[in-house]
């Protein structure tokens, strides 16, 4: 088996050396025409030759590209234009997931859907977004240049849901008085953090949803008949499902009234969904299964 030259690496282990992305990596030597794709191989162009690249056999993985070590010294890499990051990076900071990251830069207008991948926008491409295709699934997705960290309406996006999270751990957040309301990214102004919380995930994930609407109460509740106006949390026009958090509960008074609610959505048979203070943590893995089960498919 033919080992790999002394002081040459793959194009991989280059990349873990600048402590990047491997395809962040294949991206830019291939945006700078170092390389080629032709069918499922990686293939040197006379820039990449000339650069310094060449080819070794592995018993296993066959033909594949290796650079001299120096090659991580090379200008390209030292850059404005290699640092791109993917919207995993841009989360990583304030613990957003990449999923919701991107339903973030979509709501932004910066990104749009495409299949199950992310096409870039007029918009977008304005504040120096890059697109790019991922290496084995050729699904598209965009990346974003260092300095798009300092935009001006990302960074108040990021910071309007920062201090939501930061009052959810006061208790006495959870009731504000009405001059206090918290406002949420599409306008709302919601009663706590934590609704604010709720609001601005419905909404970040592009889901219809109404604040306080009221409960068809007109009905028979075993042998008395409600007629009491009372409003949900959220409302759903899109499957017609009811949204409560019910982390509120601070007397017995408070347990009672929950008990109450909950059974009028059962007389009723009204699509309910139910959440509590350990949810908040994990929208992003609780509300797509919840929804999934009144048949809103997310993401």
């Amino acid at each position: 088996m033919a080992e790999q030259p002394a002081n040459f690496f793959s194009t991989t282990q280059i990349a873990k050396k600048l402590d990047r992305d491997a395809k962040d990596v294949f991206s830019l030597l291939s945006d700078r025409g170092w390389i080629k794709r032709e069918g499922k191989v990686w293939r040197l162009s006379a820039k990449g030759e000339f650069e310094g690249g060449r080819y070794t056999q592995h018993e296993r993985f066959g033909e594949y590209i290796v650079w001299p070590e120096t090659i991580k010294d090379h200008r390209l890499f030292s850059s404005e234009t290699f640092t791109f990051l993917t919207a995993s990076q841009l989360g990583k900071p304030h613990k957003i997931a990449a999923k919701r990251m991107n339903l973030i830069l979509s709501e932004l207008g910066w990104i749009e859907r495409f299949h199950h991948g992310w096409k870039l926008t007029a918009l977008g491409e304005a504040v120096g977004g890059q697109q790019v295709e991922h290496e084995s699934t050729g699904m598209p997705y965009a990346q974003w240049p260092e300095r798009v960290r300092h935009n001006l309406q990302f960074k108040a996006t990021l910071e309007k849901l920062s201090q939501h999270n930061e009052h959810l751990s006061k208790e006495a957040d959870f009731f504000i008085a009405n001059d206090r309301l918290c406002g949420c990214l599409d306008g709302h102004q919601v009663e706590s953090a934590a609704l604010a919380e709720i609001d601005n995930w419905l909404y970040i994930a592009g889901i219809s949803h109404a604040y306080r609407r009221e409960i068809p109460t007109e009905l028979d509740h075993g042998t008395e008949r409600i007629k009491e106006s009372i409003s949900c949390d959220f409302y759903l026009p899109s499957g017609h499902i009811y949204i409560e958090y019910w982390g509120q509960e601070r007397s017995p008074a408070d347990l009672q009234r929950k008990l109450a609610r909950k059974e009028i959505y059962h007389a009723a048979k009204l699509k309910l969904i139910e959440l509590d203070e350990s949810d908040l943590d994990q929208l992003d893995d609780v509300m797509p299964k919840l929804l999934l089960q009144h048949d809103v498919d997310v993401y």
